[in-house]
């Protein structure tokens, strides 16, 4: 071999080297974003079967609301986690053990008035305050935006309390209701 060859060969073993690294360090990459947590959700006839390890819980509500055809808004981190199991429990009483902070709306059928949930709004729980998403319009990028103000609230003044004074000795037992003396 001429040394144009073994410069060749060293340089395909180097880019097959590199390029076994790169998978490696992908599958990693992919099995740590898999470790999520794994759940299995079912809905059914108004009740909640879920069996969840570690599972995120932004994640279980997207299913249930898919399953139950139910709108559901939320501010959960994706870190949030939760392990839990439940059989066939009504799907409101689920959902309430799953989140503590959770507002149930529902829909009446105007042809037989039964009802049924049609939006969830979960609130997380967790120690640092997750902002609620909302859309906004873009800013230009030569409008400054103001600065913000502290505003301290004054308390509002409060009303004087009702005052009521009788005076017995006004009214005498003899004379009518309509006079005054």
């Amino acid at each position: 071999m001429n040394r144009y060859s073994k410069l060749i060969l060293a340089m395909t073993l180097l880019f097959v080297g590199m390029l076994e690294v790169a998978q490696i360090a992908a599958q990693a990459e992919k099995s740590q974003r898999d470790s999520s947590g794994t759940f299995q959700v079912k809905v059914s006839l108004g009740y909640l079967s879920l069996e969840a390890t570690e599972a995120p819980l932004v994640q279980i509500f997207q299913e249930i609301g898919k399953q139950a055809n139910i709108t559901v808004d939320s501010n959960i981190a994706p870190e949030e986690k939760v392990t839990i199991r439940l059989e066939r429990v009504p799907l409101e009483d689920g959902i309430r053990q799953l989140a503590k902070n959770v507002s149930v709306f529902y829909t009446e059928n105007p042809k037989d008035k039964t009802r049924r949930i049609s939006r969830v709004v979960v609130v997380s729980e967790g120690k640092e305050s997750v902002p609620v998403q909302t859309k906004t319009s873009p800013q230009p990028e030569n409008v400054k935006e103001p600065a913000p103000q502290t505003a301290t609230k004054k308390p509002a003044p409060q009303p004087e309390p009702f005052k009521f004074e009788f005076d017995p000795g006004k009214f005498s037992g003899k004379e009518k209701a309509g006079k005054q003396p």
